[in-house]
């Protein structure tokens, strides 16, 4: 049953891969800007999970790195060498309905980061300082905070440096569970910052699995169900780890999540939950993650992402399987309700995956660029969660 339907996801991922007419070829390694997209079309096709294959080992070197946004530089290079310049990342506890708002403290301010500012609005910038006019039609809406950067409308850093809020945060990173309370996360680089984030929606993950297995038991779902969706939490017990320690790598300090427990809910409250967090995000996410098993230039995050990728495959299959089964229980208005929550959930995700990641984090993690990313989502959309 599991099988068959991780299978069936596994063709509509390369369908949606093909439709973009990029096999996998395109690798994120070499220069972006230098490999048209679609390149080398009679490439072959990934196997299992993965969409692709890259063909290198390059590495990533220290000078990519240093260039990503929503990073800080050894405190060294900064433009105050006496303070430290470790950022500060940390997200808002979003439910299945609202969008993630992240919040940054830059100690060195935003030009130390690659960006700049519009009034208090703030932009990608170019390495002379200018607005990069091009990166910017991608950048998620960034505001620097009133009193902490922003005064009157004017750009006006602080002794304490400049804290601002962006909708929405990077993708991928499992199931959230309800109660879920983030923690704030640190690092010195952009990949280390996404990886620590990562770490900690992975680890929130396992809480996810373990009350979806005890909330499936109590409700005598089949018990194939149940006992795939403990073995799930043991599968993200093992990528919380893997992404602490890539977080370690990459200088950041990753935190352990906050989760409040939440008493037995009703099928209704689980399948609205399922069909958001599971069958759009966590769907998507292995998407993700197969394509940053081909893309990643490092190659332990490649290693390290196709053992996620199948993992998450298998969970992402689970979540359509629990929602076939619900929708058996609940009467057509609670079937109606939990259709609305997830097209609402694929039109923010949509909207969300087209934001652009830094061409550091995008050359280390593997991660898509924005117009790829929103292609892939809105695959899913017309060949899955619509058809």
């Amino acid at each position: 049953m599991l099988d068959r339907r991780a299978v069936r996801l596994a063709r509509c991922f390369q369908l949606v891969a093909f439709s973009l007419g990029i096999p996998g070829a395109w690798l994120a390694c070499t220069t972006p800007a230098d490999v048209p997209r679609g390149s080398d079309p009679d490439a072959a096709p990934g196997t299992d999970s993965t969409i692709g294959n890259a063909e290198t080992d390059s590495p990533v070197t220290d000078a990519v790195v240093a260039d990503a946004p929503f990073s800080t530089k050894d405190a060294a290079d900064a433009p105050d060498a006496g303070r430290s310049c470790w950022a500060t990342v940390s997200a808002s506890d979003s439910g299945p309905d609202h969008e993630e708002v992240c919040h940054f403290v830059l100690p060195c301010g935003l030009a130390n980061e690659g960006l700049t500012s519009e009034g208090c609005a703030v932009i990608p910038a170019q390495p002379d300082g200018a607005p990069d006019d091009v990166a910017r039609a991608s950048f998620p809406n960034c505001r620097v905070l009133d009193g902490k950067g922003c005064t009157d409308g004017s750009y006006a850093p602080t002794e304490a440096g400049v804290e601002f809020e962006c909708i929405g945060c990077p993708g991928g990173g499992g199931r959230r569970p309800s109660g879920f309370q983030r923690a704030r996360a640190r690092g010195k680089t952009a990949a280390g910052a996404y990886f620590a984030e990562l770490a900690q929606l992975e680890a929130a993950s396992v809480h996810a699995f373990e009350a979806l297995a005890d909330e499936l038991a109590l409700h005598r779902a089949p018990s194939a169900l149940v006992d795939a969706a403990r073995a799930s939490a043991g599968d993200e017990r093992r990528h919380a780890a893997a992404m602490a320690g890539l977080a370690r790598r990459f200088g950041a300090a990753p935190t352990a999540p906050k989760v409040r427990k939440v008493g037995g809910r009703s099928i209704a409250s689980i399948a609205r939950e399922n069909a958001v967090e599971g069958c759009v995000r966590e769907t998507f996410g292995a998407l993700l993650n197969a394509w940053q098993a081909s893309h990643a230039c490092d190659p332990e995050v490649r290693a390290v992402m196709a053992t996620i990728a199948r993992d998450e495959l298998r969970h992402a299959a689970l979540s359509w399987e629990i929602a076939t089964w619900a929708n058996q229980a609940l009467s057509a208005s609670a079937r109606r309700k939990v259709a609305r929550g997830q097209r609402r959930a694929v039109a923010r995700l949509v909207s969300a995956a087209a934001r652009e990641p830094s061409p550091a984090l995008r050359a280390i993690s593997g991660l898509p660029d924005g117009a790829t990313a929103s292609g892939l989502a809105r695959g899913l959309a017309e060949h899955l969660w619509t058809g």
